[in-house]
């Protein structure tokens, strides 16, 4: 039989849930999307975001982003 452990620190578990809080304020913010302007204020704050955090889940932002763009105009 195959033993294996799995060390997590409660550092990691703190910045995964960071991540997802902050993952759902920049869904917030795409919601909150009403006309053309604040569509160009959430674009560049998307963009600010993947500066910040990296890119690793842009396939489901910029089709959330672009879903958002389609009702908006």
């Amino acid at each position: 039989m195959d033993t294996f452990s799995i060390k997590i620190s409660v550092n990691e578990l703190e910045k995964r849930k960071n991540f997802r809080e902050l993952m759902k304020k920049l869904v917030r913010v795409i919601k909150s999307v009403q006309n053309a302007e604040q569509l160009d204020s959430a674009r560049n704050y998307i963009d600010l975001w993947y500066k910040s955090y990296g890119e690793k889940h842009k396939t489901i932002i910029e089709l959330y982003f672009k879903s958002k763009t389609n009702e908006v105009r």
